[in-house]
């Protein structure tokens, strides 16, 4: 697998075609078995490095929001999906960065900071698992620890239709609605990485404005925060 090396960050031409080629076939397919809708594409900054912050309701939230965004985005992404059998082949194909879930990950943490320093625009689940479309868990530490290295921008992104049900309707012969909305991106605000609880509150934060773009029925233990970011009492 191909991933960027600690001491910088670099994509060969070859892994920008492919993933260009992944992309549109992603995004055809799409069109043809979904009903896929895109909202917010005003909210996208310009360029990076920024992240993309997203729900994880199922395995279909990341395939659908790497074929929509405007710019091929860069990935962190569990380790195990380079070895799970049925979509290793795609991760692959793909490419991104490995990360063991539930360790100190330093050299997939050297790998983040690379692509950031570089300008990549980097996908990323604050929740760290699956939600199984149950509401949103508490996100975990991850995106605190990355922002108090790299205080950059954080696009919040809800991803609505993509949950097991997705697979349940295209099978049944349907073509689900699945729907992408777009935040507008969050500003950089230095957090003490000796401070966890500074940096759980940055990423309950970031969570709430994730929240705000679900319906209220999938917003789980963010309900309170996002209606006061609805209601405007919440900031960035």
């Amino acid at each position: 697998m191909e991933t960027a090396s600690p001491a910088g960050y670099s994509l060969s031409t070859a892994r920008l075609t492919v993933r260009g080629l992944v992309r549109g076939v992603g995004r055809l397919a799409y069109r043809l078995l979904a009903r896929p809708e895109v909202h917010g594409l005003e909210n996208v900054p310009p360029r990076g490095p920024y992240l993309i912050a997203f729900n994880h309701s199922s395995i279909f939230d990341p395939p659908f929001l790497i074929t929509h965004w405007p710019a091929a985005p860069e990935v962190l992404a569990e380790a195990d999906l380079w070895q799970e059998k049925g979509r290793k082949m795609w991760v692959r194909l793909y490419g991104g960065i490995p990360i063991h879930r539930g360790q100190y990950d330093r050299r997939a943490l050297e790998h983040t900071l690379a692509a950031l320093r570089a300008g990549a625009r980097l996908m990323i689940a604050p929740e760290g698992r699956v939600n199984s479309g149950l509401g949103l868990l508490q996100g975990r530490l991850g995106l605190g620890w990355i922002l108090s290295q790299a205080p950059v921008p954080v696009v919040p992104v809800g991803i609505t239709g993509s949950t097991l049900e997705f697979m349940r309707k295209l099978r049944a012969g349907e073509r689900p609605r699945v729907i992408l909305r777009i935040g507008r991106a969050l500003e950089s605000v230095p957090v003490d990485s000796r401070d966890k609880a500074a940096m759980q509150r940055r990423v309950d934060t970031v969570m709430a404005h994730i929240a705000a773009l679900l319906p209220p029925e999938e917003r789980g233990f963010y309900t309170e925060m996002a209606e006061g970011v609805l209601s405007g009492q919440t900031g960035s």
